[in-house]
């Protein structure tokens, strides 16, 4: 049986490792930037949240499943247009700062 902590611990390890390694592995310094954690960091907040939701009652309907998919279809697609996303955000928050 896989428990959602089991898969919610993975995820978080996955992505923690990973950008721990790259940081390691990484030739000076590696700057980073908020934008990517808060977009990953939101969208990893729903999900498990709605994941535990759904398996609240040991099990996960057909629904619920369609409903897991269908967020993840939303995030390849917020990935596919990530660059005129984080373009528009950092105009609207620039222009935030000046009024």
């Amino acid at each position: 049986d896989v428990g959602v902590g089991t898969v919610v611990g993975s995820a978080s390890f996955n992505i923690l490792f990973v950008i721990g390694l790259c940081s390691v592995l990484a030739r000076g310094d590696l700057p980073l930037s908020w934008y990517p954690y808060c977009r990953d960091g939101l969208i990893f907040t729903v999900l498990c949240i709605l994941l535990a939701g759904f398996t609240h009652d040991q099990a996960v309907r057909p629904w619920q499943a369609l409903v897991l998919m269908a967020f993840y279809l939303v995030y390849i697609i917020v990935m596919y247009f990530d660059a005129h996303i984080r373009t528009r955000l950092v105009e609207q928050a620039e222009a935030a700062n000046k009024g």
